[in-house]
């Protein structure tokens, strides 16, 4: 579930998001298929970028900005991590893909004492 975050570190080094989400997804999935692990794999919902198509559903196209834009490094990250994780699973390895929404804070907890 590690992974480099914020908006902060996507405009200020894109790079490092970038090696640290892909390449760290690869070398996790490497390891759980050389040792037959289940992996769950946490992504984001900004892979959906700016599709204004709501309710999202996991087959909906991305709809992105400029590559130009450093701040669609970590969409981009996470998505070619999601495909890492497709073809580790063609290769046998169980993988469960989960798109989090950012759903914390104040409000958040206001509805889950709601709910409970």
């Amino acid at each position: 579930m590690a992974a480099v975050v914020g908006v902060e570190h996507y405009v200020g080094d894109p790079y490092q998001v970038l090696n640290v989400n892909i390449n760290g997804t690869q070398n996790v999935l490497k390891l759980a298929h050389r040792y037959s692990k289940k992996v769950v794999m946490a992504s984001t919902s900004e892979v959906y970028g700016r599709n204004p198509k709501v309710p999202f559903k996991e087959d909906d196209d991305r709809v992105l900005g400029s590559t130009r834009i450093d701040r669609w490094c970590y969409s981009t990250s996470k998505a070619a991590a999601e495909h890492f994780c497709f073809a580790y699973r063609k290769m046998g390895l169980p993988v469960v893909i989960v798109r989090y929404f950012n759903a914390y804070g104040r409000d958040w907890t206001r509805l889950t004492s709601a709910v409970c």
